[in-house]
């Protein structure tokens, strides 16, 4: 039974039908402080060095008074105020990506810079990449190169060319290109930055053959103005 409870019944069984009104004022006045005792916080008594537990006190005249009068002069406690809520903003909206625009497969000019870039990226020779292209695609005028993408033949055969594969933009048909050399021709990757090891490297052939049947192929490569203008 708790301690508070158990005292309110023995005043009440005290003073019940015998007492005076003064007697029955101070019941009521010692419910009030009970009542205030458990609104308090108990650290409320932690805070307040002069103040005894209340399990101190017993009930008998002035011991009570005390206990009812240093209750009342306890301070209502304090409550700290909840912090003030900021409202969260909204989500800042990412601007929408913009992919970046492909070369116009149209255009040899473009291609060419496209093709200058990659060679770049992919530690190719410019001089090799750019004038391999320029002959394999008819400079982006080949039925492959306008209609497929392909500016390689990759996939051709010449029993039939119609296999040769079809590619979404230049972009694919460079990443093709470039693991079609680094898985089939590994020795001409190899040497990939120098033009006539990696062009004569590919006309040697690889683990699937040769790269082009043309017995004139690294000549005709290396006779182009773009092999000339970028080997330099």
């Amino acid at each position: 039974m708790d301690f508070f409870t158990g005292l309110l019944a023995k005043i009440k069984r005290k003073v019940s039908g015998q007492e005076s009104t003064e007697s029955t004022k101070k019941v009521l006045d010692y419910e009030r402080a009970v009542r205030v005792r458990n609104l308090r916080a108990d650290n409320q008594f932690r805070d307040q060095p002069n103040l005894a537990s209340p399990k101190d006190y017993v009930y008998n005249g002035l011991q009570e008074d005390n206990f009812i009068q240093k209750v009342k002069n306890i301070p209502r406690a304090t409550t700290t105020p909840s912090p003030t809520r900021v409202p969260s903003k909204a989500p800042t909206r990412m601007p929408t990506r913009t992919p970046t625009p492909t070369v116009n497969p149209q255009d040899w000019e473009e291609l060419k810079t496209f093709f200058a870039n990659e060679a770049d990226k992919r530690g190719y020779s410019k001089s090799a990449l750019i004038s391999q292209k320029a002959v394999e695609s008819a400079r982006g005028k080949s039925d492959f190169a306008v209609n497929r993408q392909n500016y390689g033949g990759i996939g051709a055969r010449d029993s039939d060319p119609n296999q040769a594969l079809s590619f979404k933009n230049p972009e694919e048909y460079m990443d093709y290109y470039d693991k079609m050399i680094q898985k089939n021709f590994p020795e001409a990757y190899k040497v990939r930055n120098d033009p006539i090891k990696y062009l004569t490297s590919l006309k040697k052939g690889g683990r699937i053959g040769v790269y082009a049947t043309d017995p004139q192929y690294v000549e005709k490569i290396t006779n182009t103005p773009e092999y000339r203008y970028y080997d330099k």
